[in-house]
């Protein structure tokens, strides 16, 4: 289950949170996937339920089941 997508503009990426505990960043063009982090690179313990890009600094928020918000910079 895909709970939330964001278009990332700044990077030319797409973002993606899911209920597998990853997020995953997708190019915006050709839609090939870039990376997945998971729980084994510092991810979420649960479901990831939201995103929030903070464009001027360039850094992605994931908050999820586990209560906790992590912050990536991109």
């Amino acid at each position: 289950t895909i709970n939330k997508i964001k278009h990332l503009p700044e990077v030319n990426m797409i973002v993606t949170a899911s209920r597998d505990k990853t997020f995953r960043l997708w190019n915006d063009q050709t839609y090939q996937p870039i990376k997945t982090v998971d729980v084994f690179k510092d991810g979420h313990h649960h479901s990831i339920n939201t995103l929030l890009w903070i464009a001027e600094s360039k850094i992605l928020l994931t908050a999820g089941d586990d209560r906790i918000i992590n912050m990536w910079q991109l």
